[in-house]
């Protein structure tokens, strides 16, 4: 019986991974459980971070300094985001989608209906207050609510 497209392309990586880990094989499937663990223990610190509970403890704690809180808090989640970008790039890329013909269209559609939803949540929120810069300018050293600390809508 003759090996189908994907079967095949399967095969190849699966033994590429294997001669890479010089015999010490690790399955596609168990690499994408990893990263999606790790990407699940990323997005759990990253909201333990901004927890009413945590920015109430520091808020007390740092006193006037916690306006410096939400620019860490940032740095923070882009430095613990580096080890999954890196576990992602380092496994190999296996499409499941071709967009080829009439599928073209449906990828450019997409797209463009993501760039619309990025320019108006950049037109609704305050990108200052997001990357935590307006709260180390402003003369109020308050971030205001943990549910108001990353994404508080412009006052119009």
């Amino acid at each position: 019986m003759a090996e189908n497209g994907f079967l095949k392309r399967h095969r190849i990586v699966r033994n590429a991974i294997c001669k890479a880990k010089k015999g010490k094989c690790m399955t596609i499937l168990r690499q994408h459980a990893i990263l999606a663990a790790s990407i699940i223990l990323w997005r759990l610190l990253h909201s333990a971070m901004i927890s009413a509970g945590m920015v109430d403890a520091l808020k007390k704690r740092l006193g006037s300094a916690f306006k410096l809180y939400h620019i860490f808090y940032n740095l923070v989640a882009v430095f613990m985001l580096i080890p999954v970008y890196l576990l992602m790039h380092s496994m190999p890329a296996i499409s499941c989608f071709n967009w080829s013909g009439p599928r073209r269209l449906l990828q450019l559609l997409l797209a463009v209906a993501g760039l619309f939803f990025l320019a108006a949540g950049a037109r609704n929120y305050d990108g200052m207050k997001f990357l935590g810069l307006r709260q180390i300018f402003s003369a109020k050293h308050d971030i205001g609510s943990p549910s108001q600390a990353a994404c508080t809508p412009r006052a119009s």
